[in-house]
């Protein structure tokens, strides 16, 4: 059975993820998250992946996020060979793999793009378009016939620049009644409960701090919430492995995930 993992950098990133230590438990595993992502894009790269009788667990982000498209023949696109989402989305728009004129711009939270808040920013249009995302997805597990799984990195009515819950967002949820939504808990507010939350001085020579959940507050988010809901009775030897993780973390090692 495959499991095809959806979201950001929560999902995909430096270190091993949640869907890193789920994957250990099926036969074959595509990871389409990307750093940065907004709900749309997540929604995109999962439609354009999942098939028939896989299993699909996404990791919805901040409902507040916003991607941009630039035009830009320069990059230097080879690196993202390695990257299933990477690939996804040069032919999402239109482009050659070998010869992509342009690229998506990733900057996740908008908090810091004061001009676009003023103008342009209103949670209900940012939440009803994560709802329109995440039906498209459900609509296409139903179409197409895979088991589909949705969880949030943070919570779900507030994103990444609210403060406090506007109550139409709740209704707008309430009346989609998403089947396998789960919101009793989320991955940051576990990151948050770990003791894990030293940001790690991850490029030593830029001195970048990363705050993202470190390997051991990932696989708890696995264990404790996300196996429950999927059903799965979680092999508890990968432990040791995360563990060694952590630790190779914390002495400033590398991963190839």
């Amino acid at each position: 059975m495959r499991l095809v993992a959806g979201g950001c950098s929560c999902t995909a990133h430096s270190w091993p993820t949640w869907a890193h230590y789920l994957s250990l438990h099926y036969d074959d595993y595509v990871n389409t998250g990307h750093g940065g992502a907004d709900n749309q894009t997540i929604a995109r790269n999962v439609i354009d992946t999942a098939q028939a009788g896989d299993v699909v667990v996404v990791q919805w982000t901040g409902f507040d996020r916003f991607n941009t498209f630039k035009d830009d023949s320069s990059k230097d696109f080879r690196y993202y060979k390695k990257l299933n989402a990477q690939l996804l989305m040069v032919e999402q728009c239109g482009m050659d793999r070998k010869r992509p004129t342009g690229r998506w711009v990733y900057s996740g939270s908008i908090a810091p793009n004061r001009e676009f808040l003023k103008q342009f920013y209103h949670p209900v249009e940012r939440f009803r378009n994560t709802l329109d995302a995440v039906r498209s997805v459900v609509m296409h597990s139903q179409l197409v016939g895979y088991k589909l799984y949705n969880f949030t990195m943070t919570n779900w009515f507030l994103g990444e620049t609210e403060t406090t819950v506007d109550p139409r967002l709740v209704k707008m949820h309430e009346r989609e009644q998403f089947p396998h939504f789960y919101l009793d808990s989320n991955c940051l507010k576990v990151r948050d409960e770990s003791g894990y939350t030293d940001p790690i001085v991850y490029d030593r020579a830029t001195g970048w701090v990363d705050k993202h959940p470190q390997p051991y507050p990932q696989w708890l988010w696995l264990k404790d919430h996300i196996a429950p809901e999927l059903g799965l009775e979680i092999d508890t030897s990968i432990e040791q492995q995360v563990k060694l993780d952590q630790q190779k973390l914390l002495d400033g090692g590398k991963f190839n995930e």
